[in-house]
């Protein structure tokens, strides 16, 4: 049921009982909101964020869907992130595309959506349906997941990045916790020079200690290989969630990973990042979000980042959502390592998400954004992004996602980047 508030359902409770003999409906529901009470003689529904499971979604963190990052490691989404040609500019002007947002080491992290309320307006036959397809869901999110997921893209520097994730996803405790185990092969294919194979193996999983603190990690092991040369690296990405009231949640963040580009991988730069996040949603249509973070390269380089969010909710059904992002970003050297590496960069952007099941078994959702970034040295360039995404439910174990992004900072009178990838994924609940 898409769009509509998590509920503890009361109502439905009386014939859907865990095996614990306590309600089932009470149990947390990931994606869903905060509270909502409904007084009369149909139903008492509460939903409480505290309890909402943190992001049990149907790939793990290390599958996650985009953005990603110019610093990744094998856990990321490395089709999501750009790489330089070979040799490289003294500086590059080439970022990749959600390298701006990823420059944050708590992009992996997903904001809670806003709260939405189930709409009175369809009466009780529709509240009935809404709740019964509700239970639902809270049944599949308990089943363990396995995932097979392929993305492919082509950038504007005559890179290509083939990606396959397999993974397995397990859960506990009513579905609140969740321990899973991939595997990824990245090839790297410039149109000079070796391609790069990364293989990756690790460990994800999260875990909610009580009504104000969760922890969310991942490890792996990459080993990367070209010609007759390579070696193994370590990432991981952790991150602590303390919510102190039902208005705010706060992240600490702390992770290492590798870069997505042909140069930085041959050079076997890391980076090494802490940095923490502050969401604050004043009521139920606004959420404002400050994130902050610190990275230390292996090359001996340092950036310093900050970025400044807002969103604001227009509508629940369909889902229109309106909102700023500011990010900017300052490197203590300008080295030609193959990053997006200026001395200082600014970006503003407009973004518009909606998302809307367009029948029962099928929804999508889009994200866009235009902006302008600032980037010295470099110059000013326009931004855009898109993403169009399409979920499908198969039958009751199967389920399948597709979608295509785009992005370009580029101009007729600018070198800038540009990139378009797609991705497919295969989901199996047992």
């Amino acid at each position: 049921m898409n769009g509509k508030a998590a509920a503890c359902v009361r109502l439905l409770s009386s014939r859907s009982r865990a095996p614990s003999g306590r309600h089932y409906l009470l149990y947390p529901i990931p994606r869903f909101g905060k509270a909502v009470r409904i007084f009369g003689s149909i139903a008492a529904i509460s939903i409480n964020p505290h309890v909402a499971a943190a992001q049990t979604v149907t790939e793990p963190a290390a599958l996650a869907q985009p953005p990603a990052q110019a610093v990744v490691g094998g856990h990321s989404n490395a089709l999501q992130a750009g790489a330089q040609p070979m040799p490289a500019l003294p500086y590059s002007d080439e970022p990749s595309p959600d390298e701006l947002a990823k420059l944050l080491n708590l992009s992996d992290r997903q904001p809670d959506p806003l709260p939405d309320n189930i709409d009175m307006t369809h009466g009780e036959g529709g509240i009935f349906s809404d709740l019964n397809n509700l239970s639902d869901q809270i049944s599949d999110l308990r089943r363990p997941t396995a995932n097979a997921v392929v993305r492919y893209s082509t950038q504007s520097d005559h890179l290509d990045i083939r990606q396959e994730d397999a993974s397995q996803d397990l859960f506990f405790n009513h579905g609140v916790d969740r321990f899973g185990l991939g595997v990824q092969a990245i090839n790297y294919n410039p149109a000079v020079g070796p391609s790069i194979n990364q293989y990756a193996g690790g460990l994800t999983g999260h875990s909610k200690l009580n009504n104000f603190l969760e922890i969310t990690g991942e490890a792996w092991i990459n080993s990367i290989n070209w010609s007759n040369l390579g070696y193994y690296r370590a990432t991981y990405d952790a991150y602590l969630t303390i919510r102190p009231s039902d208005s705010l949640r706060i992240d600490l963040d702390s992770n290492r990973r590798l870069f997505d580009n042909i140069t930085s991988l041959q050079m076997r730069i890391t980076a090494q990042s802490w940095g923490g996040s502050v969401d604050f949603t004043p009521n139920g249509g606004i959420r404002l979000t400050a994130r902050a973070a610190g990275s230390s390269f292996s090359d001996g380089n340092w950036r310093r980042t900050e970025e400044l969010e807002g969103v604001w909710r227009v509508d629940s059904s369909p889902l229109i959502e309106i909102g700023f992002r500011g990010t900017n970003f300052h490197f203590d050297k300008l080295l030609n390592n193959g990053y997006f590496n200026p001395r200082n960069y600014t970006s503003g952007e407009g973004v518009l998400h909606v998302s809307a099941p367009l029948t029962k078994l099928l929804s999508a959702d889009f994200t866009g954004s235009v902006g302008v970034e600032d980037a010295n040295p470099g110059g000013d360039k326009p931004l855009e992004k898109a993403a169009l995404r399409l979920s499908y439910k198969l039958s009751r174990h199967w389920s399948l996602d597709t979608e295509a992004s785009y992005f370009s900072s580029r101009s007729s009178n600018s070198s800038g980047f540009a990139r378009t990838s797609v991705f497919l994924g295969l989901h199996y609940r047992f």
